[in-house]
């Protein structure tokens, strides 16, 4: 009885020693297939909301613009002189979001004159009408598949894949490869 007693015990430190012993390769590459395959789905899913979020954000800027751009229509009869809130970053282009540098914006968004293709704020501009192109950065690495979006004074606005050409003269909305935006 005693030599099975001994037996048992010299089983249990075996089984014991071994739980402690760590993880056997098996076991890990199980888990880093698990993680691969997460990842492999994650990323892209990520991507996907990153480029989603930036487009809403320029399109909330674009609208917020519009809404300036009628207030101020509304108090001087023109869209000439138009500023809007926080200025311009460069020329007659605004970044997205509000506060980025050149290095680290999402979206550039070019306001000008419809007919002239001037600067709102210049004296060139005519200020009947005026045109909105948002084009994304495709420095970053999320942005790259992102889309361009027009927004014109008359309310004709669309999203352009960001391999189109899009001109401040011309409506891209007519092209087959655009889609709307609501």
């Amino acid at each position: 009885m005693r030599i099975q007693h001994s037996g048992e015990t010299r089983q249990k430190s075996c089984r014991e020693a071994r739980a402690n012993s760590g993880f056997t390769l098996l076991e890990l590459m199980v888990t880093v297939m698990i993680i691969g395959i997460l990842a492999s789905v994650a990323i892209p899913s990520y991507r996907a909301y990153v480029e989603r979020s930036a487009l809403s954000e320029a399109q909330q800027r674009m609208l917020g613009l519009s809404t300036e751009l009628l207030r101020w229509r509304s108090k001087s009869l023109t869209y000439r002189g138009f500023i809007p809130d926080g200025g311009y970053a460069q020329s007659s282009d605004i970044l997205v979001p509000k506060g980025s540098t050149i290095s680290d914006y999402r979206y550039k968004l070019t306001l000008v004159d419809a007919n002239s293709n001037a600067s709102l704020e210049l004296g060139t501009a005519i200020g009947m009408d005026w045109v909105m192109i948002a084009s994304p950065n495709i420095s970053n690495q999320s942005l790259k598949d992102g889309k361009k979006i027009y927004l014109r004074g008359s309310g004709q606005r669309c999203l352009v894949p960001s391999s189109s050409t899009v001109s401040t003269n011309v409506n891209p909305c007519a092209n087959s490869s655009s889609e709307p935006w609501n």
